[in-house]
């Protein structure tokens, strides 16, 4: 997965867990408070778990090479 599907993954989790964790709050309703909260954590832990992955894999420095070099060509 490229780097920046992740970080748009992840600014999705960010963006629907926050109005979940704020109406599972107001409204008492614990389900959604949880979902909201797991939401944010999943997209807090993705990209450093990315970057851990692709550290471990040594394909770090290839995919940041590849993505210099489609920004170029555009």
């Amino acid at each position: 997965m490229r780097s920046k599907t992740t970080l748009g993954i992840a600014f999705v989790l960010f963006i629907v867990g926050l109005p979940l964790i704020s109406l599972g709050s107001a409204q008492g309703i614990g389900s959604l408070y949880y979902l909201g909260l797991l939401s944010v954590l999943v997209g807090a832990i993705l990209p450093p778990a990315m970057r851990l992955m692709c550290w471990i894999t040594g394909t770090w420095a290839d995919e940041q090479a590849a993505d210099w070099r489609r920004s170029c060509n555009q």
